[in-house]
């Protein structure tokens, strides 16, 4: 896949709505810039553009992007903050803290001490 996000110049995202939007992510994480409506993450994670869809304003963004000598962006540091580790992390993080366990490996419960 990092094949074919590297081949544009910009990833567009106009959709009414989006669950997470790993895509842009991902494009980011590739230092493709993207253009996206206000959905999933990206009013978290872009800079370029992000507004609900409108012709002619799509149209400037774009037509600007693909007119830039580098189009590459710093993507900062967005994409590692969603990285599949620290994502783990926090999954961990929460189930520890439903069960009410302590942070340390020494509290987590186990087979030896399950029960």
């Amino acid at each position: 896949m990092p094949d074919y996000v590297n081949a544009v110049a910009a990833v567009l995202v106009s959709f009414d709505s989006e669950g997470f939007g790993l895509a842009a992510l991902e494009a980011l994480a590739c230092r493709v810039p993207v253009l996206s409506t206000p959905v999933g993450i990206a009013p978290v994670a872009l800079g370029r553009l992000v507004a609900p869809f409108d012709p002619e304003t799509w149209t400037a963004a774009a037509r600007a992007q693909l007119e830039r000598d580098d189009p590459r962006v710093n993507p900062g540091r967005v994409p590692s903050l969603f990285s599949a580790q620290r994502m783990a992390e926090r999954v961990i993080a929460a189930y520890r803290g439903v069960i009410g366990v302590a942070g340390s490996r020494a509290s987590r419960p186990g087979p030896a001490n399950a029960g």
